[in-house]
């Protein structure tokens, strides 16, 4: 029989997204970056939970592997997922569309998962042309249960 490994995404599929207005990362200026990060932190830390799965799953996020993100996203799953959270994995990279695409397909790989689900079809668009051997789902809030995503033609 074989393990049945799950991952989720983190922002938007199981803790509601942080809404970033004003500039891009790359335009801010050491403090505009300064006040943007406690921003995050802050709403790292109160974000309402979302998808409620059941047993154990990874948690792959692109969150960055920053000792504050990483201290504040550890408390809140302990909070929210008790003892159901075998490992989160933190992105150590710059945050692009390919970069992300390339850590998830690497975890996923990295520990056998069966299932992930994430809420960016940008990224299951290039894990399914990666060609990653995770069955893909895609869930967004508001949605009664993650659906199977198909790789568009």
């Amino acid at each position: 029989m074989v393990e049945q490994v799950v991952a989720f995404d983190m922002d938007g599929v199981l803790a509601v997204k942080p809404v970033l207005t004003g500039p891009a990362w790359g335009k801010l200026n050491g403090e505009e970056r300064k006040a943007r990060k406690q921003t995050l932190l802050e709403h790292y830390m109160a974000a309402a939970p979302l998808l409620r799965p059941s047993g154990q799953f990874h948690v792959i996020t692109a969150r960055k592997s920053e000792v504050e993100v990483v201290e504040v996203t550890l408390s809140w799953l302990k909070r929210h997922y008790p003892d159901q959270v075998t490992q989160v994995h933190f992105l150590s990279e710059a945050r692009t569309i390919v970069n992300v695409v390339s850590f998830k397909k690497r975890v996923l790989d990295k520990i056998g998962a069966n299932e992930f689900t994430e809420d960016n079809r940008a990224v299951l668009r290039g894990l399914a042309a990666a060609g990653t051997s995770a069955h893909l789902w895609f869930w967004k809030e508001g949605m009664a249960e993650p659906v199977e995503f198909e790789k568009e033609k």
